[in-house]
């Protein structure tokens, strides 16, 4: 089975995360967190929630991260959940920088 990119697309799109990068480890612990054998993929959305879209909300809200940096998504090494990380700076794209 595969994380859908359609799933992430709202988060990705959110002007607070300027890019959203997950590690096929982080992908593979949402796949696990959200599928049921007996239920298939009905619960990945609220597994998305609990592991991505809240704690992502949390650290922004606390100043942790800004509006608008780049995250990397990656599984904690005991694979218990996941780790949120910056990214190096980025500079806008031109089009963007000409724009403002």
């Amino acid at each position: 089975m595969e994380l859908k990119r359609i799933t992430l697309d709202p988060l990705k799109r959110s002007p607070e995360v300027r890019e959203l990068h997950l590690t096929p480890e982080a992908k593979e612990f949402l796949l696990r967190e959200g599928t049921d054998p007996k239920y298939g993929a009905r619960h990945l959305k609220r597994a998305i929630e609990r592991h991505l879209v809240f704690p992502l909300s949390s650290l922004i809200s606390t100043g942790q991260i800004d509006p608008g940096e780049s995250i990397t998504v990656s599984m904690l090494t005991d694979g218990s959940g996941l780790v949120f990380s910056k990214d190096e700076f980025l500079p806008k794209p031109e089009s963007e920088a000409q724009t403002s």
